[in-house]
């Protein structure tokens, strides 16, 4: 098969290339991890905001959203808190006490 004339080679599209893919950068990943590892309150946050999950006193929506704001609440000391802050937290501390109840008459069901 013969190729049509130089004008019309030219004029059709190019099949397009594959580009490579980009490099993934894992430094945000390590910053997280160095932060998470400097800061021990952040594991400690991590844990209440699970605990909180528990609780079944309170609607979920509530749970999620003190879960959520657990780490910006609680991260910093109680004179440095702003007065929704003080209240948020606490609304978490009375989740956390439910769950203490629940734990506790649980633990008495068992015995």
């Amino acid at each position: 098969r013969a190729c049509p004339p130089r004008s019309l080679c030219a004029q059709q599209p190019r099949p397009a290339r594959a580009m490579a893919p980009k490099r993934v950068s894992h430094s945000a990943a390590k910053a997280a991890a160095k932060k998470a590892r400097a800061d021990p309150a952040a594991a400690q946050c991590t844990d209440i905001a699970a605990m909180l999950k528990e609780s079944g006193d309170f609607p979920g929506d509530v749970l999620k959203m003190l879960a959520g704001i657990v780490r910006d609440c609680l991260s910093k000391p109680r004179g440095e808190r702003h007065a929704f802050q003080d209240k948020i937290a606490e609304m978490i501390g009375e989740a956390l006490r439910s769950v203490e109840r629940s734990r506790s008459e649980a633990a008495a069901g068992l015995e």
